[in-house]
């Protein structure tokens, strides 16, 4: 039998807002930062280096998040199976078999 585990965030499951709002001040950081290099370009052509980097900087943040996400929806279905669970030990249920007499 499992236990209810208590649902305050721990070092293992980080509070997902402040990661939520961590991550966003990340991409917000990123994409501003782009925009100002965008701005910068306007009319030279970037180079590939540049939008590598661009590009690395992008794929981190979305793998980010992803991971975020990931997390998060394991620890609300763990959270619902151990209400279900806690919720099915109320009950005792009984089966009837008919029997026909010998």
């Amino acid at each position: 039998m499992k236990k209810r585990t208590n649902s305050k965030p721990t070092q293992a499951s980080p509070d997902p807002v402040a990661a939520i709002n961590k991550l966003e001040a990340k991409m917000s950081q990123g994409l501003a930062a782009f925009d100002a290099r965008l701005a910068a370009t306007s009319t030279s052509t970037p180079s590939l280096d540049q939008l590598a980097a661009d590009f690395r900087s992008f794929r981190e943040c979305m793998l980010q998040a992803l991971d975020l996400l990931r997390t998060q929806i394991s620890a609300v279905a763990q959270v619902s199976d151990d209400l279900d669970n806690q919720g099915r030990r109320k009950f005792l249920l009984f089966r009837v078999t008919s029997s026909s007499p010998r």
